[in-house]
């Protein structure tokens, strides 16, 4: 390290502990999640990563899972994509994320029905305080006129991700 003067060294004591970031990870939806049942939740399925430091995002249940070891304060931050379909009008969108059990962060618009086949961005963050073993995920519910809606998937419409900011 250098010190800001440009010239002469810093040296770091042995009592010093570099932190890491890690584990982070970003997951995305490799395609639309369809068929989605009118003003219900559900787990969006993030099933890819381009980051996975530490392993903690599982792309099979679709939830972070706290490493061992890694335990402390995390940055969590996700956008869902909801959409209606052609024929439909696309009225509420509300995201929330739960921690284990417990919803930790919600957000919600509500657009009273604009145009046939619209879609919208919600997006969501939370700083979340983790234990060995503690889950996080994300659920969306969308609310259209008449049929089903639709979580947009693929060229990262929708995404998930995390990284650890301290003990």
């Amino acid at each position: 390290i250098t010190t800001s003067s440009g010239s002469g060294n810093i040296t770091i004591g042995s009592g010093v502990t570099l932190q890491s970031n890690a584990p982070a990870f970003f997951a995305t939806m490799s395609a639309n999640q369809t068929g989605l049942t009118d003003n219900t939740f559900v787990l969006i399925q993030f099933n890819q990563t381009s980051v996975n430091e530490g392993s903690g995002f599982n792309t099979s249940t679709y939830k972070f899972v706290c490493p061992s070891g890694r335990a402390g304060k995390y940055y969590f931050f996700a956008t869902v994509r909801v959409g209606a379909t052609s024929t439909d009008a696309l009225r509420r969108v509300f995201i929330r994320m739960f921690k284990n059990t417990s919803i930790i962060a919600q957000a919600s618009s509500d657009f009273g029905g604009i145009t046939d086949g619209n879609s919208y961005d919600k997006p969501i963050s939370a700083i979340v305080d983790l234990a060995e073993g503690d889950t996080v995920e994300i659920q969306a519910l969308g609310d259209v006129s008449t049929s089903t809606w639709l979580a947009i998937g693929g060229d990262k419409d929708s995404y998930f991700g995390a990284y650890r900011i301290g003990a």
